[in-house]
């Protein structure tokens, strides 16, 4: 499987499934991205997983896993409709709260 995996949000949520993922796919396929890039890039560094922004996830992304809160979403998604139209990933939300 060559599908690059995206995951915006690397909570508890996203930090679970991006493991889960890596632990099927090589890490260099994983592409992580959050709010505070610390969190992520701690998370990459665990997994050899690569630290992106938002709209890169987006556009490199073939299935992207949005580990937003719901009251954040609206705010994550916008400034990514460009690349999500060019990029057409499958979006796979994880909107708990």
């Amino acid at each position: 499987m060559n599908n690059t995996f995206g995951f915006i949000g690397t909570g508890n949520m996203g930090g679970a499934l991006a493991r889960a993922v890596c632990k099927t796919i090589p890490a260099q396929q994983v592409l992580l991205s959050n709010r505070t890039p610390a969190k992520a890039q701690a998370l990459a560094e665990q997994l050899g997983a690569r630290v992106v922004k938002n709209p890169e996830a987006a556009g490199e992304s073939d299935l992207l896993f949005l580990g937003v809160k719901p009251h954040l979403m609206k705010d994550v998604l916008a400034p990514l409709q460009g690349a999500l139209k060019a990029n057409k990933p499958l979006l796979i939300t994880m909107a708990a709260g």
